[in-house]
Parts: structure tokens; C-alpha cells; sequence
């Protein structure tokens, strides 16, 4: 079987191979037909089991994607295009919230509903987690657990995911059920809480709520597909994984922000570095905030989740994989100019090191652990 250590055996033999690692993005390629006709819940079962028994292996699952998938809500990704008096994509089935429709403001009590109790059980089955009384525990001879990948989740999903399961296992039994978030940015809110209650706020030209205290004009993306402090926490005390997204807009690349700085490449960098130093600071809270190099904290989840394979505007100066190497030099400086970057840990001796796990490290240390 296909695992973390055929893939270090081969990266020993240094070869100049790339190495693939499989995942899914949607739930719907199992629980839906052609996207919009429901699947039987036996249909889908069935190919949960499929998978958990693949080789090579599936390692996570980005659970919703843009569309409703009959299992949680998806969270407001797309734009309004008015095309002939439609709404066009229609992401509004289920989005955001369960039983939305029409787009319009739920009822009183409605926002924080996010799985319907088949995605609930999907979840579970994935994660090999099973019912014991008022226990959640692990269960046995049920293949390959497969991780689950919150990017795309609405923020009342992602709620539902952390308090029904994440929270309680891992609170529960020794394994430890990390928490991913694939190609996510900062959205500068606290709560998930915050997010459902702005769920009418998301226009298409976003206003943000917070600016960036590290470069003013920057002000950080509000829709709740983004993470929120409470996200990073959850991320960073189960020890996960967050990726982050080269997407202009995902960033916050508000529309007058790209008429100040578009010609100006350089200042990109800057989407980026706040975005992390956002994160950063998020982690003050549970005292995770600083790179220390032999503890775990925040700069030991973060990676470059780019998304560079779906439908992204990528920031200007680097819009393909053969920028990188440019993206290690330039983030270094930057995070260096952050007038509280001691604070964080980083300094021109430790910045080398961040930077390489941000870059390297951190990815490939979690598929060591997890795969």
C-alpha cells in the first residue's frame, strides 16, 4: 500500500519526480448525480467504502465546494452574474445556511444549522468515529480514515463540524483528529458567530469589517469562506493544517484596492504577508502566536494552499508555481518589515526556518504524520 514512507524512499533516491498525494474536492462526486440529483444514501455509503479501501489512498476530503451536496452548507464563494434576469451561478440551495432558497436572510435560529444529519453521518464514516452511548469513539475495521477538509464549509458547517465532532473525539480518545483548511485567507473576524450573523453582508464588492494593521490599505476579505480567529484556533490546537490561497480576491484584493496597486507589483507580496501576520496575531489568544522552533504553535500549520487549479484570479506577481522561488525571498522581507515581527518570533535568524516550513516543511511534516 501506497504511504508516507514510499514517498520518502523515493525522495531519497532524489529523483526529480513530482510526488502526488490524492484528495477530493466536493462531497457531491458522492453524494450527488450530474451535481444536482440527490444520490441514495445506500449509493453513497457505498462509494465512502469504496474509497477508504483505494490504493493509492485518498488522504482528505474538502467536504462541500461550491454547490448544495445534499450532506452541508456550502459557503458564498462566486459572484452575482446577472445574465437574462438570472442569477447565474446559483450557488443559493443551502448555502451559507440549511434551507436557504432564495439567497434571502434566514429565519430567526436558522443560520446555525449547517449539516443535515446524512452529512453528519458521512463525516463521521470518513473519519472512522462512531457513537458509544454519549461517547464518540474510534471505529475499527472500517478501512482508511480520511480527513476532512473544512475550505467551503459555511462558517455554521464548520461550527456544527468543530462542536458535534472535532471538539468532543478529541476530547474523548487519544487520536487526534486534526482540523484542514486547504486554500483559505483571513477574513479579520473573531467568531463563527460573527460570520453567520453577517451572512446578508456579502456583496460582491466587499467592504471589509477589519484593515490590516501591518499595511493599511489592505483590508482583510469578511465573507465567512474564509477562516476566522476561532477557525485558526481550532486548526492550530488539533495540530492541522492551513493552506494558503494565491487567489487576489480571496486575499483581500477589494475592487479599489486593484485600481490603487495593480500596476504595482511589488506591493502583492503584501496581500500575502498580511494575510499570515493576520493569522498570526490571531493566535496571541491561546498564547500561539510565536515561532519557538521546538513547540507547536501557529507557524507550524501554515502552507502554501495556492488553488492555482481552480477558478482563481492568482496574485499578480505570482501567478504560476515557477514564481516560488521569488515568493520565498520576497515573503521573507516582508514579514521582516512588521514592526511586531520579534513578537511573533520572527527575526533574520529565525526567518529562514519559518519561511522553509511555510514553503516545505510543515505540508510535508503533516503527510508524514497523517498519510
Amino acid at each position: 500500500h501506497r504511504t508516507y514512507k514510499s514517498i520518502d524512499q523515493a525522495k531519497k533516491l532524489e529523483n526529480k519526480e513530482t510526488y502526488v498525494v490524492l484528495t477530493i474536492e466536493g462531497m457531491h462526486a458522492l453524494s450527488m448525480k450530474n451535481q444536482c440529483i440527490k444520490e441514495t444514501k445506500a449509493t453513497l455509503f457505498s462509494r465512502i467504502k469504496k474509497i477508504k479501501h483505494l490504493d493509492p489512498p485518498i488522504f482528505f476530503i474538502t467536504f462541500a465546494h461550491h454547490f448544495d451536496n445534499n450532506l452541508c452548507c456550502h459557503a458564498h464563494s462566486m459572484f452575482r452574474l446577472n445574465i437574462l434576469g438570472k442569477w447565474n451561478p446559483d450557488q443559493r440551495k443551502n448555502m451559507n445556511y440549511w434551507g436557504n432558497k432564495d439567497g434571502d436572510l434566514p429565519a430567526p435560529g436558522k443560520t446555525s444549522i449547517g449539516f443535515s444529519s446524512l452529512g453528519m453521518e458521512a463525516v463521521m464514516e470518513l473519519l472512522n468515529v462512531q457513537k458509544n452511548g454519549n461517547k464518540l469513539v474510534p471505529k475499527t475495521d472500517n478501512g482508511r480514515r480520511i480527513l476532512i477538509d473544512t475550505k467551503h464549509m459555511s462558517a455554521s458547517s464548520r461550527k456544527d463540524l468543530y462542536e458535534q465532532v472535532i471538539r468532543p473525539y478529541n476530547q474523548q480518545n487519544t487520536d487526534q483528529i486534526p482540523v484542514i483548511a486547504s486554500h483559505s485567507a483571513y477574513s479579520g473576524d473573531q467568531t463563527l458567530a460573527g460570520h453567520i450573523k453577517r451572512y446578508g453582508n456579502e456583496e460582491d464588492d466587499f467592504t471589509p469589517t477589519r484593515m490590516s494593521e501591518f499595511f493599511p490599505d489592505i483590508g482583510f476579505n469578511p465573507w465567512n469562506i474564509n477562516v476566522c480567529d476561532e477557525d485558526i484556533h481550532m486548526v492550530v490546537e488539533t495540530e492541522g493544517l492551513l493552506g494558503l490561497s494565491f487567489d487576489e480576491r480571496v486575499l483581500g484584493a477589494s475592487t479599489s484596492w486593484k485600481k490603487k496597486y495593480r500596476r504595482r507589483k511589488p506591493t502583492t507580496i503584501y496581500l500575502l504577508a498580511t494575510n499570515i501576520i493576520g493569522m498570526a496575531e490571531a493566535c496571541r489568544a491561546i498564547n500561539k502566536h510565536k515561532f519557538v522552533g521546538n513547540a507547536f504553535t501557529f507557524w507550524d500549520t501554515l502552507m502554501i494552499g495556492t488553488d492555482f487549479n481552480g477558478v482563481v484570479d492568482p496574485v499578480d506577481k505570482y501567478p504560476t508555481a515557477e514564481q516560488f522561488e521569488d515568493f520565498e525571498g520576497h515573503l521573507k522581507r516582508a514579514l521582516l518589515e512588521y514592526e511586531k515581527a520579534d513578537e511573533l518570533g520572527l527575526t533574520p535568524q529565525t526567518i529562514d526556518k519559518v519561511v522553509q516550513r511555510i514553503c516545505i516543511d510543515n505540508a510535508w511534516n503533516f503527510v508524514k504524520k497523517h498519510f
